[in-house]
């Protein structure tokens, strides 16, 4: 029901120069209690078969951007997010916030993956 009505009201509020936000309040894990295991394997199930090359190639138009809202939909109150293709997969930084503190989340997906290499015929 919120993201229907999110969903509505988006369209009215925005303009051109300007950008609506929402947070997730109400689904997802909580600031405080972040799945990272879950969140790694999501991530994971997401880039499946993708190589090093092609994460690198589609880092700003499809990556980072679907990184972005897997979670924003997924951690409640998720305030920052770094994010960066490393040599050994991607490296996830996550900033949240509730009404007892700040917390801070790193982690690494497709570690264990092996990229494929191209090779020469």
């Amino acid at each position: 029901m919120f993201y229907t009505v999110i969903g509505r009201l988006v369209p009215a509020l925005s303009h051109p120069e300007s950008e609506v936000r929402v947070a997730a309040t109400s689904t997802g894990f909580p600031a405080s209690a972040v799945d990272l295991g879950r969140l790694q394997t999501e991530i994971e199930r997401a880039f499946a078969g993708w190589s090093s090359k092609e994460i690198r190639s589609r880092w700003r138009s499809d990556v980072f951007p679907w990184i972005s809202r897997f979670t924003r939909t997924w951690v409640q109150r998720r305030s920052v997010l770094h994010a960066k293709p490393i040599r050994s997969g991607i490296r996830i930084g996550l900033d949240t916030k509730d009404d007892r503190g700040y917390y801070h989340y790193v982690f690494e997906v497709l570690r264990n993956q092996r990229y494929q290499k191209a090779t020469r015929c």
